[in-house]
Formats: structure tokens, C-alpha cells, sequence
């Protein structure tokens, strides 16, 4: 059984901005027959709020001589869950939940001068994850930057007249932690015996992850002729895990051509 409410609102402010935000709330209930025939229930809840976007383009004005075009986004995302399992015996039912939060800017702009357009993206992923017994808790950052520009082609490389080569270069790096708490024994009792003392509780933290992998990427194509296209693609990829101490790179370069042609209708 899934039940879902969902709430959307937006709002238009000046200077060609607008924030819209989100509510949404998933709610589910699943019964399994088990081998004893008992039935075993599993309760479920999912609530996404606040989900706000933030969205900017202005109008440049005076600006346009340098900044033919301007536009940014912004999004912060919260999401939680929680899952309840009764365990129809002795044993205590289990509980666990968790909360992502996620953080995200895109800005690009398109330059007057020369008809370059760069763009950029930056992404910040917290997740907490709580289980009988222990927890969990990783972190995700993601970055990227690019940098596009087209030019016509020399006339020394004997292209199809009027064609223009688009050339593009990117960087990329992602970078993943994780951590587990896992609850120990008790490790200290304050107060006398007979006084009512309480005990604290040793949490150990173990990591679980500590990779990523940055990527360097450059690709230029042209039309070659009315149904040819060339393109010469060059990355340096590098893949890293510090748990693990191993790194792996990868360095690639291709050229292709694209043919297209039509055979004639079919009859």
C-alpha cells in the first residue's frame, strides 16, 4: 500500500530570478506471509522538503558587450526515511532511518568576445544512515568545469567550405567518504553501586570508503563533407582509492568519422 502527497509553489522575483520549492511525503506498508504463517508488516516513510530552487537570468543590459548570456541554478535538497519493522516475537522491532542532503550550483556564461561559453557545476552529497546497531555517514563532492569555442577552420586543411571547428575542454573530479559507528560495550559506569549509576557507551568509528576519479577531457569536431563528420576526442581519466592505496589511470585518444547517407526510399 503506497500513499503519496506532493505540494508545489513557485514564485517570480525580480531581476529575472524565481524559487520554487517542493513538498513531497511517500508513505508505504508491505505485509509478507512468512513460512510459520504469521505475517510479518514493514512500515515506510519518505519526506522530501524542503527541495528549493533557486533559478537566475538576467537581462544584461550594458553587460552584453562583454556577456552575450548569463545563467546560474541553485538547489538544496533534503531527504529523509524511516523504515519500522515489528518483530512479532521476544525480540525488539527494528528501526532505521536515513537523511541526504544535497547541494548544487551550475552558473554558465556565454562571452561576447571571441564566442566562448564556459560553465561550471559544483554538487555536495551528506548522507546519514542509522541501523540497529550502527551508523553510517559519507560524504560525495562532485565539480566540474568546462570551457567551449568554435573558430572557422584554415583554409590549409581543406575542409567543406563554411564549416567551423567546435572544440571543447572539460575537467571533472569526484571524491566519495564513508564512515561506519558501530556501538561497543559499555565503557565506563559514573556513581556508586547502589546509587542508581549510569553507564556510557563506546562508539568506534571504521572507514568504509575514501575514492574518486578526476577526469581531463579535450574534443574538436568539424564537417568534413556534406555527410561526413570528424572528430578527435582526448581524456586522461584516474581512478583512486586511498582505502585501499591503488590508483588507476587511464589515458585515451580517438579519432572517428561519422558517414551519413540515405539509400532512397523503400518501395
Amino acid at each position: 500500500l503506497t500513499s503519496q502527497l506532493a505540494v508545489n509553489s513557485a514564485l517570480n522575483l525580480p531581476l529575472g530570478a524565481s524559487l520554487s520549492n517542493r513538498y513531497q511525503r511517500t508513505t508505504t506498508r508491505n505485509w509478507a506471509r512468512r513460512f510459520d504463517n504469521t505475517q510479518g508488516v514493514v512500515d515506510g516513510e519518505n519526506v522530501s522538503f524542503p527541495n528549493v530552487s533557486f533559478r537566475w537570468n538576467p537581462r544584461l543590459g550594458f553587460l552584453q558587450r562583454v556577456i552575450a548570456s548569463f545563467a546560474t541554478n541553485a538547489d538544496y535538497v533534503q531527504t529523509k526515511s524511516a523504515e519500522f519493522r515489528p518483530s512479532g516475537t521476544d525480540a525488539p522491532a527494528e528501526r532505521s532511518g536515513s537523511r541526504v542532503r544535497t547541494y548544487r550550483i551550475t552558473p554558465s556564461a556565454v562571452w561576447a568576445l571571441g564566442g566562448i561559453s564556459t560553465g561550471a557545476g559544483y554538487s555536495l552529497s551528506l548522507r546519514d544512515d542509522s541501523r540497529p546497531g550502527s551508523s553510517n555517514t559519507s560524504r560525495t563532492a562532485d565539480f566540474n568545469v568546462d570551457l567551449g569555442k568554435s573558430f572557422a577552420a584554415p583554409a590549409s586543411w581543406k575542409l567543406k567550405p563554411g564549416s567551423s571547428v567546435r572544440t571543447r575542454l572539460s575537467y571533472q573530479a569526484s571524491h566519495t567518504t564513508g564512515y561506519v559507528f558501530s556501538e561497543g560495550a559499555s565503557s565506563a559506569t559514573t556513581g556508586g553501586s547502589g546509587t542508581g549509576g549510569s553507564t556510557t557507551t563506546d562508539h568506534s568509528r571504521v572507514r568504509l570508503a575514501d575514492n574518486g576519479r578526476t577526469a581531463i577531457n579535450f574534443n574538436g569536431e568539424s564537417q568534413l563533407a556534406d555527410n561526413m563528420i570528424g572528430s578527435l576526442v582526448f581524456s586522461r581519466v584516474v581512478n583512486f582509492d586511498e582505502q585501499n592505496n591503488r590508483r588507476f589511470s587511464q589515458l585515451v585518444f580517438s579519432a572517428v568519422l561519422r558517414l551519413q547517407f540515405y539509400s532512397g526510399e523503400r518501395r
